[in-house]
């Protein structure tokens, strides 16, 4: 008797496990999965403007709501008016652009850009945005599945790249969350503080006395994404700052931070590949900018030492400076020896930072900051030529071998 009154038990419970199943999927058909605290948390509320019909439209809205909460399509006519708030983020389809009146969609877009809503743009956009009055940064060495691009009232910019294959499902998809990442963090129209700090006190600073600062004036980030996968990946985001109350009518300066990083294989994909060396390269005076000068550059060339300095700012009388203003950092290199072989003759910084092998620094995300600072005529803009370029190796039966150095260059142009 008691057996039998446990399996009628038993069946019951069945029955309604069964039929609760069966009512949660009637009533939400499209839960593909149950949320984490931490997907939810992730979720922002920072409204989100598509304009544009691709054919990855379905891939792209399923991968933004998994990021933002506040979707909603718009027209030409109607995005200034959505975008109003600086509070925006606008994405837009450079295939659907390519059929559209060009001087509408500048048009159209500059409003919103003026407004101070960052821009992602899936595919190359930048003769769009040129029609605008603003420039996106040349990126080369690379395909690219989004642009990014975020303006200042006073015109100044941080832009943004994703590399790697538009045609790959999977990499549209992590190309768009890390360019609407990026994209949040520039939603503020208040213009940043440098990451060097020239205020350090009226004692002991003589840019305060003088009033003369370094200011942010542009940002430049990149991710390689999956694009070297599995040997690694490469990310870049730099600072230019302009020096402001020069006390000279003759020149202008400008200083670029250089941030680099190797994230190398065997962080990024739990493959067997190290960061073995990192290349960095400025050029100042490329193309039409023969009369700009690289007047400072770091670190110097380093041997057995664990921090590297760079010290790139200006001096009261020397290069023409009207006055004093220090722009300095320093970083550690553990295990890693700086050789810098740049040519004041011929305006360039050359840095390669060699990296032991098989070391914690070559196993783990490695950051390098070099510097350099660029005089120009009054009034003159920078356009300085860039190369990036992070060695991924791996220790073979006769030593260590490179098997991927994927050089990226950049050219920003910048007018303060």
């Amino acid at each position: 008797m008691n057996k039998l009154f446990n399996l009628i038990v038993a069946l019951f419970v069945v029955a309604v496990m069964v039929t609760t199943n069966v009512i949660a999927l009637s009533v939400s058909p499209n839960i593909q999965y149950e949320q984490t605290d931490d997907e939810v948390n992730n979720v922002s509320n920072v409204p989100l403007i598509f304009l544009g019909s691709s054919k990855y439209y379905d891939i792209i809205i399923n991968k933004m709501r998994e990021v933002s909460s506040d979707i909603s399509s718009a027209s030409l006519d109607d995005l200034s008016i959505k975008a109003m708030s600086n509070n925006s983020v606008i994405l837009m389809d450079a295939a659907w652009v390519k059929t559209q009146d060009s001087s509408e969609v500048s048009d159209s877009l500059k409003v919103s850009l003026d407004k101070g809503a960052p821009l992602i743009c899936i595919g190359e956009m930048s003769d769009i945005i040129k029609q605008t009055g603003y420039t996106m940064d040349y990126v080369g060495g690379c395909d690219f599945i989004v642009q990014g691009i975020k303006v200042f009232e006073g015109g100044q910019t941080a832009v943004y790249t994703g590399a790697g294959n538009i045609d790959d499902v999977d990499e549209v998809g992590e190309a768009l969350s890390a360019a609407y990442s990026w994209a949040l963090k520039w939603i503020s129209n208040t213009i940043p503080e440098c990451r060097v700090s020239s205020l350090t006190g009226p004692s002991s600073n003589p840019c305060l006395s003088s009033g003369a600062y370094w200011g942010w004036v542009h940002d430049w980030e990149f991710n390689s994404l999956d694009s070297l996968k599995p040997y690694g990946r490469t990310n870049i985001q730099n600072e230019y700052v302009y020096l402001y109350n020069d006390n000279t009518d003759i020149y202008d300066w400008y200083s670029v931070h250089f941030c680099q990083e190797a994230v190398p294989g065997k962080v990024a994909y739990d493959r067997g590949y190290y960061t073995m060396h990192m290349h960095t390269f400025i050029d100042a005076d490329y193309g039409s900018h023969a009369s700009d000068e690289l007047i400072k550059r770091g670190p110097t060339t380093t041997s057995g030492t664990t921090t590297a300095t760079v010290n790139i700012g200006v001096t009261l009388n020397q290069q023409g400076a009207g006055v004093t203003c220090g722009y300095s950092w320093s970083y550690a290199i553990s295990d890693v020896a700086v050789e810098e072989t740049g040519d004041l003759s011929l305006e360039t910084g050359n840095w390669k930072h060699e990296i032991e092998n098989g070391c914690a620094a070559s196993r783990c995300t490695l950051d390098v900051y070099p510097g350099a600072s660029i005089r120009v005529n009054q009034g003159g803009s920078i356009q300085p030529y860039e190369s990036y370029a992070n060695a991924f190796g791996y220790h073979g039966l006769w030593g260590w071998y490179v098997k991927s150095e994927h050089t990226y260059i950049h050219m920003p142009f910048i007018l303060a």
